[in-house]
């Protein structure tokens, strides 16, 4: 992984590149969220799957016309390792602490548990292969501006979600309980909120850049996210379609304000603050 941002190579549109690399990047997401596979392969699909990304990382390294992929291959790598290490750790800060995974703490606690080492990973991993935290938008870029648009898209979040009953949902729940779970909320949401743009936006999106150029990298990586949002277990039927929807478009504005930007601070906090009023609905759901 280079240690700066690459420049795309050429500016055209190039459909089979992009629709392998959101294939890879799909194929991730379901290995370690989809309820689909087998209980009984998840192991296997788990460990083989970083061991596919750094054999073929590889092989494109041999080869000049497959060594620009290298990166994005080793940045597969980096995030399949994190899944499977969080795999392993699995629940067991929850059964240290004797917290559960239907209660407040436990959510917070067993999110912290599978943050941890993705956020491990692709940091280790971007290290090991010559990469620097600039090349993760992990930067200050043009803060100011990033933060002013992550504020605002998390205004637009929030506007939506009182539009759905979400003022309601704080009365119900009352300010002082909600005053109460406000800690464990976020620790939820930042921890969920940096893994998520540390994975698409940090690590995918720079990478795809660098093949598929500016716009490129922004559909695959949306598109990417999107459907990862489609394994939640929260949302079924025709809500859950809408919650991908609304997913895909959150992940265009944030991908949108990085790009500008060149930070990734910004998106995390709007992240962070669009995931709080789904975390309110599951605290509601808890009383």
């Amino acid at each position: 992984m280079n240690a700066t941002i690459s420049s795309p190579i050429g500016s055209g549109w190039h459909p089979g590149a992009s629709a392998l690399l959101l294939l890879g990047a799909i194929v991730i997401g379901l290995s370690g969220y989809w309820a689909g596979i087998p209980a009984g392969a998840r192991p296997l699909v788990k460990l083989l799957l970083p061991l596919l990304w750094l054999l073929l990382a590889w092989l494109a390294g041999l080869t000049t016309r497959l060594k620009p992929y290298r990166s994005v291959l080793l940045a597969f790598f980096a995030v399949s390792q994190g899944i499977w290490l969080a795999w392993l750790v699995a629940n067991w800060p929850l059964r240290l602490l004797s917290l559960t995974p239907d209660a407040l703490p436990g959510m917070a606690v067993g999110k912290l548990s599978e943050t941890l080492p993705i956020v491990a990973s692709i940091l280790l991993v971007n290290r090991l292969t010559g990469g620097d935290l600039g090349g993760l938008y992990l930067r200050r870029g043009r803060l100011g501006l990033s933060l002013a648009l992550g504020l605002a898209i998390a205004a637009l979040c929030w506007l939506f979600f009182l539009a759905m009953g979400g003022g309601q949902a704080i009365a119900y729940a009352g300010p002082a309980r909600l005053l109460a779970a406000l800690p464990w909320l976020l620790v939820f949401t930042l921890a969920n909120g940096f893994m998520e743009e540390l994975w698409f936006r940090g690590l995918f999106l720079s990478r795809f850049e660098a093949v598929l150029g500016t716009r490129g990298a922004l559909l695959v990586t949306t598109l990417a996210f999107g459907t990862l949002h489609l394994s939640v277990s929260y949302a079924t039927g025709g809500a859950l379609v809408q919650f991908a929807a609304f997913t895909f478009i959150l992940g265009l504005a944030w991908g949108l304000a990085v790009q500008h930007t060149r930070t990734l601070w910004g998106a995390v906090l709007s992240h962070a603050a669009a995931d709080v009023f789904v975390m309110i609905g599951f605290f509601v759901n808890l009383l």
